[in-house]
């Protein structure tokens, strides 16, 4: 259902509404159904009287909606329970029984993902509509989340559990664009950029008890973003042997040296500092997810010559590096990048890098947490336009030669890999973005 209303009153307003009522048969009988109303509203205010004494604003629009959607990604007929075949067993030597198990569990009670947001916005364009202004604040909540990820203990004797409806995550930022245009005889340009501030996502459910889920070097925990990394925070570099003897035994090994990593004493089983480094003492030491994120664009040109270009780029993401030549040679055989040459040794007693090979300098920790940060040159090219009594004389009516670029350069901090690599166990390893360069015509006949 839809409905609209144009102007209320002597008020420039708009308001739309609407409501679905979607099935998924990935639902009981029960909860195959939803119901997601959405509303939407706009001021024009450009248009109101009052407006009429200010000539520089041409437009000037405030905007607020909110909505509620839903989610059915999940496997089908989860609702009922089903068995798996071919799980024969053993009777004696000779005989096998066909036999079938319960390896998973149902979830009959299963229902939609929902998904609500708010927004509120601002539009504004100055000087005859050169100067476009955008801006946007955004929430969105997901509620009833068909999660998965549960930890299985292995008295259940299933292998793994239906989705449930056990989790919430909230998404919150603000969204600015600005764009401006300009004529000047014959040079003409267009300027734009997009900023996006993103707050940290934040899961702020997971269902009954709130249990935490701890995958490898990843941790799902409310209050923290969703898959936050997880590990041990790093002290410094123990220089002495009675650094050593006098710090919290490092997951009680006797080998710890001169040269290694010092691990902090966060906690311990009681929740306080216990004088031991082991599982206790890890906290989230980075987010996988940006918190900026923006770009920047222009055209141009001048007579017959014109230049754009492409910038893109994120901010404060952070990533493990720990699997490409950025070990200290934990095991004495693999290859390490070139900065390990400033490693800590008896004649270089670094406070940056421990020893090359030693002990427990491999744990992921905050050591291994890069800044992923970045800003690239995407696209740059340059042409020129034949003027057209020139193209004529050679029978076209157009002509143009240019040049360009891709991913020509690129500003970060990141030093031997690229800074979009993907997330993931190994993915520095992943071939990076090619630059290319193209040269040109075009010929219009």
């Amino acid at each position: 259902m839809e409905g609209h209303l144009k102007k209320l009153g002597n008020h420039f307003l708009h308001v739309e509404f609407n409501i679905r009522r979607d099935g998924s048969s990935k639902f009981g009988p029960e909860n195959r159904y939803g119901t997601f109303p959405s509303f939407s509203t706009g001021w024009n205010i450009h248009r109101e009287s009052f407006m009429s004494g200010i000539p520089m604003i041409t437009a000037l629009k405030l905007r607020g909606s909110w909505g509620l959607s839903g989610n059915d990604r999940i496997g089908n007929y989860i609702y009922e329970q089903t068995y798996n075949t071919g799980l024969d067993y053993h009777i004696g030597t000779s005989t096998i029984i066909p036999a079938v198990a319960l390896t998973s569990l149902a979830n009959p009670t299963i229902t939609w993902e929902k998904v609500e947001q708010y927004n509120i916005g601002m539009d504004l364009a100055i000087l005859k509509n050169k100067v476009f202004f955008t801006a946007d604040a955004f929430n969105r909540k997901s509620s009833d989340i068909l999660y998965t990820n549960f930890p299985i203990p292995n008295s259940i004797g299933v292998t793994n559990l239906a989705a449930q409806n056990a989790a919430g995550m909230i998404n919150k930022g603000v969204e600015i664009s600005v764009n401006y245009r300009e004529n000047f005889k014959n040079f003409k340009f267009e300027v734009g950029g997009n900023v996006t501030k993103m707050a940290d996502n934040q899961v702020t459910d997971l269902g009954p008890g709130g249990e935490e889920t701890i995958g490898g070097n990843t941790i799902i925990r409310i209050g923290q973003p969703f898959n936050a990394y997880f590990g041990y925070k790093v002290d410094g570099i123990f220089q002495t042997a009675e650094e050593v003897a006098s710090a919290p035994k490092q997951f009680g090994s006797n080998l710890t040296k001169p040269g290694d990593i010092r691990f902090a004493d966060v906690s311990g089983p009681q929740g306080v500092p216990d004088g031991i480094i082991d599982a206790n003492d890890r906290v989230v030491i980075g987010n996988p997810f940006p918190r900026w994120i923006y770009n920047a664009n222009a055209n141009l040109s001048y007579q017959g010559v014109d230049l754009s270009f492409v910038l893109q780029g994120i901010g404060k993401i952070d990533r493990i590096m720990n699997s490409n030549g950025q070990l200290p040679m934990v095991d004495d055989r693999n290859n390490s990048l070139a900065y390990w040459i400033d490693r800590w040794t008896p004649e270089n007693p670094s406070t940056t890098l421990p020893r090359l090979g030693g002990v427990n300098n491999n744990v992921v920790s905050d050591f291994y947490i890069e800044d992923m940060s970045y800003l690239r040159l995407r696209n740059l090219e340059v042409g020129y336009t034949m003027p057209v009594n020139l193209s004529k004389k050679a029978l076209m009516k157009r002509a143009r030669f240019f040049v360009s670029g891709q991913n020509m350069l690129t500003f970060t901090k990141v030093k031997n890999f690229d800074p979009e690599r993907q997330r993931g166990a190994g993915t520095d390893q992943n071939v990076p973005l090619y630059k290319v360069f193209t040269a040109g015509i075009n010929l219009k006949f």
